[in-house]
């Protein structure tokens, strides 16, 4: 398993605004060759080569201004990694660009997705969600509905942490292991692999993966507990009975967790019973001893195109 794809991709991003700067650096400097006392051959020679930076330049610009490029979902996972969120019900790529453009901080982030979930963008999310869900969880999400719509927050976000646990259990090694920090890492890494073309979900699984870190965070109880966001759902703390959230954005992010956990189940399914988690801090592997089967998994499965 590839273990370096975050500083992959971080490299990738760095040169692409190192090249870009660059380039209208050169371009600059090559458009001036006319006024300098030189050979015409020579002038033409580097009129030649500009062409091409010039064109790569273009690209890049035309793909900064469109909001479904690759560039632009690379902005909108690290951004949203900061805010905490998964990838919003199904919200478009020139709706959360906007968004996106004019929230500096997560507090305003979480008050642009208090209007954006509308009460019939909710109700859409509650409908979709519960039929994506085992039968087993369903009894518990329609009274987290109930909660929601009484505004019975802490309720409804107890529950919920409750069925994202164990929604994640099946991925675990050993099904005892309570941990789920870091459960997804070792698919991103995997998939991280792979070019866009091949995995378009791949962007949109880190979100996810960022999204139950911040849900399943640990924390030292032997210290004051302090929580440094606009959001409080911490399945840690409120199992132990600690802290719990009663608030709305909490109910949306988690509502909205659930179903990208549903909406990737396809994508996750061969790392069923595969996932290590351990130590302090917690780290997750890949279980080599599954190499075969996951391999296996894979190649049935048709996820790669």
């Amino acid at each position: 398993m590839d273990n370096n794809v975050d500083f992959r991709l971080e490299r990738i991003k760095k040169w692409c605004n190192n090249i870009k700067t660059k380039i209208q650096v050169d371009l600059n400097g090559l458009n001036n060759l006319s006024q300098l006392n030189i050979g015409t051959d020579l002038t033409k020679s580097f009129k030649c080569i500009s062409t091409p930076f010039q064109k790569f330049n273009e690209l890049y610009e035309k793909a900064e201004a469109e909001p479904n490029s690759v560039i632009n979902h690379l902005k909108y996972e690290k951004t949203l990694e900061g805010f905490y969120w998964a990838w919003p019900y199904c919200i478009t790529g020139e709706k959360i660009k906007n968004i996106l453009e004019k929230c500096q901080a997560e507090n305003d982030f979480d008050k642009e997705m208090q209007k954006y979930f509308s009460r019939q963008r909710m109700q859409n999310i509650f409908k979709d969600t519960y039929n994506g869900l085992p039968r087993h969880h369903r009894m518990l999400f329609k009274q987290v509905e109930h909660s929601y719509w009484r505004r019975d927050y802490a309720i409804a976000n107890n529950a919920l942490m409750s069925i994202i646990d164990n929604l994640l259990k099946k991925y675990m090694f050993h099904s005892g292991n309570i941990r789920r920090k870091g459960i997804m890492e070792p698919m991103t890494n995997y998939y991280g692999r792979f070019t866009p073309k091949e995995v378009p979900f791949y962007l949109r699984m880190e979100m996810l993966s960022h999204c139950i870190n911040f849900i399943f965070q640990r924390y030292d109880f032997s210290n004051t507990i302090h929580i440094e966001t606009n959001k409080k759902a911490n399945r840690h703390i409120a199992v132990h009975g600690l802290k719990y959230s009663n608030k709305r954005i909490d109910t949306i992010l988690l509502i909205n967790t659930i179903y990208e956990i549903l909406y990737h189940q396809k994508y996750m399914k061969p790392f069923e019973g595969t996932i290590k988690i351990y130590g302090t801090p917690q780290k997750a592997e890949f279980a080599v001893e599954k190499t075969d089967l996951f391999e296996k998994r894979i190649k049935s499965s048709g996820i790669i195109n």
